[in-house]
């Protein structure tokens, strides 16, 4: 009777110190749901081209060594685009880093590929299993000094530290999420990329520092659109992938280094432009326009790409509401528990 006795008591405490433990756990995810970004990005679709792809307009020449200025007509974007400041803290030292790879380039072509070719020799793509990989840093300033000092990161990383890169060398760049929703595709499948805008040929070119390739379309330097439209019409021979200077057909492209679960191919099925290039700054907290806190994405639509929403927030929104939900059930029978033991006894 004693042995049951002190065993209903030692079960007793275990139950209380679980309790507490769920119950502090479920103050987390509270706290974590509660300041979810959900509602504070924006998801827009457009089949307009001139949407995604409008001109930069630099006023100090192409120069490395001479201060840059950029503008952009705010009255033909569909939304805001928030830049980067060309005198923002931390791109000089950026600069500092990749100057010795980029000094006497040809011409911005010349000086994207350069920078694309030093990113990738210091660098090694990170599988999601890679957990020593930071995937998210305070200051993308220590990201971006980072992946140029060299290591293994994930595709969103090396394209983030190319773009600011870019930025420190007074060249404009954004952001690009590529994603695959091919039947073969295993779940969630996408990858970052980056465009940059060439002064002289007036147009924002594809470059994936990830793998070190950019495209062409018909033997000219492709946009994300033109490899897009290229893929979902079925036209992929018009596009090649070159890769230090060999050409490649997209159909049978690949890389030791980055193997996706799909063909590079399908990863154009859908794409976004993120709005905005002023990670340096602000990281990846919301930014702040006019009277609304907003980030935008713009998601290419058309008549062979419906509406696809990207899966970011929303997943990983409901993993955290279900994890409560579970958590605060789990803390209700263990109270029960408890609760009826005590005036059993």
């Amino acid at each position: 009777m004693k042995k049951i006795f002190i065993a209903i008591k030692q079960y007793r405490i275990s139950s209380a110190v679980v309790l507490v433990m769920l119950m502090v756990a479920e103050i987390f995810l509270a706290y974590k749901v509660a300041n979810a970004p959900l509602g504070r990005d924006v998801k827009m679709d457009t089949e307009k081209e001139g949407d995604l792809y409008w001109p930069v307009h630099y006023e100090n020449g192409d120069c490395l060594d001479c201060p840059k200025k950029w503008h952009v007509d705010e009255t033909t974007l569909p939304a805001p685009f928030i830049f980067e400041s060309p005198g923002a803290e931390g791109l000089e030292s950026i600069r500092e880093q990749v100057y010795d790879a980029v000094k006497g380039y040809k011409n911005d072509f010349d000086l994207a590929l350069r920078l694309t070719n030093r990113i990738y020799e210091k660098t090694q793509y990170a599988s999601a299993k890679f957990t020593a990989s930071r995937g998210r840093y305070d200051s993308y300033l220590d990201l971006t000094k980072d992946v140029l000092k060299g290591g293994k990161f994930w595709c969103g990383s090396i394209s983030k530290a190319m773009m600011t890169a870019s930025l420190s060398l007074g060249r404009n760049a954004r952001l690009i999420h590529l994603q695959s929703t091919s039947s073969q595709s295993k779940g969630y499948l996408g990858h970052y990329v980056i465009e940059v805008w060439l002064n002289e040929l007036k147009k924002w070119i594809l470059f994936d520092p990830t793998v070190n390739i950019y495209y062409l379309y018909k033997n000219k330097p492709a946009t994300t659109l033109e490899v897009h439209r290229a893929y979902v019409n079925g036209k992929t021979e018009d596009v090649k992938v070159v890769k230090e200077g060999k050409l490649y057909p997209l159909d049978s492209f690949n890389e030791k280094r980055f193997l996706p679960e799909a063909e590079l191919k399908e990863y154009f099925t859908h794409f976004q432009v993120i709005f905005r290039n002023d990670f340096l700054t602000n990281g990846d907290h919301v930014h702040t326009t006019g009277e609304e806190t907003k980030n935008y994405y713009l998601n290419w639509v058309d008549q062979k790409t419906p509406a696809f929403y990207f899966k970011q927030e929303i997943p990983a929104f409901l993993i955290k509401i279900g994890m409560l939900i579970f958590n605060l059930t789990l803390i209700v029978l263990l109270a029960a528990g408890l609760i009826a033991r005590d005036r059993k006894n």
